[in-house]
């Protein structure tokens, strides 16, 4: 949980809905503060409750105390709530009523202005169906009003809920979506890292969770290259693919400095980690010298065709890691 949010406090992991992975059990807000700000947010999640109360979403700021909710009212039903400078105003209530002990896949999407005087306006979704829609304006307000921050709540009181399949963007509605997870199963067209003990090099990071200095690869100067051949897609699975994620979990071992890049390979094209792009800095990613955390690139569409990315494409993937400093 602590590699992946920012802040997470009493959370567990747990089997999520659809059996695909480890999904994280959230019993106490766990948020997350992103990279940059934005106007336009759109957050989805699928969510079970075993209580009406607090918020299922949240897109907040905690520098000018910016904070949309998408909150239980506490008998099923749900509304938005907009806050400003710790002023703010609660929406109309749903139609909608939802259960306890049930899944649903929620999503809010929220564009504001700063004014002043603040404006908002938010859609709530479940299941693909919108059900609320909500326009206000604030008493108050300051220029450049944006999100950086979002925050999903447990239902306290002794309930929890648990929350699976998670994305942010900063415009689009993605859907219900499902988050399945490949991982290496086989070497791929550069080893040049060195794994510790016996073993193929993508027997050292095929691993969930990641087992940290028990196995892994490493590499002693720059230009090292290695590249692993992923596990293929359900082949029950037909839907349209919205994006891919790639993690790295790295760590510096020695002293010096060290940065890594990713790799991406298919058709026997190799595209590098791009500098600037997911906010990576120009030498790549500076890992910690003391955590293994994650480098991350998001790709909304293939790197390799700027178009949705296919399942033939995805089956034919390398991923991998090269050393650049």
């Amino acid at each position: 949980m602590s590699r992946k949010w920012t802040t997470q406090t009493t959370a567990s992991i747990v089997p999520g809905r659809t059996g695909n992975g480890m999904q994280a059990g959230a019993l106490n807000f766990p948020s997350k503060t992103l990279n940059a700000e934005y106007t336009t947010m759109t957050m989805g999640v699928a969510y079970k409750t075993q209580g009406f109360a607090n918020s299922i979403i949240s897109l907040l700021n905690t520098v000018n105390n910016l904070d949309l909710r998408l909150e239980h009212v506490g008998d099923g039903r749900l509304r938005f709530h907009f806050g400003f400078n710790a002023t703010g105003a609660t929406g109309p209530p749903s139609i909608f009523v939802m259960s306890t002990e049930r899944w649903y896949y929620f999503e809010t999407q929220a564009t504001v202005d700063g004014g002043p005087p603040a404006h908002i306006v938010a859609t709530a979704r479940v299941n693909g169906v919108e059900i609320l829609n909500w326009d206000y304006t604030h008493g108050s307000g300051q220029p450049g009003l944006k999100f950086n921050r979002i925050l999903t709540e447990g239902p306290g009181g002794g309930f929890n809920c648990i929350i699976d399949d998670l994305y942010v963007t900063d415009t689009e509605f993605l859907g219900d979506i499902r988050i399945g997870v490949l991982y290496p199963n086989n070497v791929g067209d550069s080893s040049a890292w060195t794994p510790n003990g016996a073993g193929a090099n993508y027997t050292k990071v095929m691993e969930h969770p990641a087992d940290d200095n028990v196995t892994y690869v490493a590499a002693a100067s720059t230009g090292l290259k290695d590249l692993y051949n992923l596990d293929d897609i359900d082949p029950a699975f037909v839907g349209v693919i919205k994006g891919v994620q790639a993690l790295w979990c790295v760590v510096k071992s020695d002293e010096g400095d060290a940065a890594v890049k990713g790799l991406w390979k298919s058709s026997g094209t190799e595209i590098v980690q791009a500098s600037g792009h997911n906010f990576l800095p120009p030498n790549g990613y500076y890992p910690s010298a003391t955590s293994y955390l994650y480098n991350i690139q998001t790709e909304r569409k293939s790197l390799f065709t700027a178009a949705d990315w296919t399942k033939t494409e995805i089956n034919g993937l390398q991923l991998g890691i090269t050393r650049t400093v």
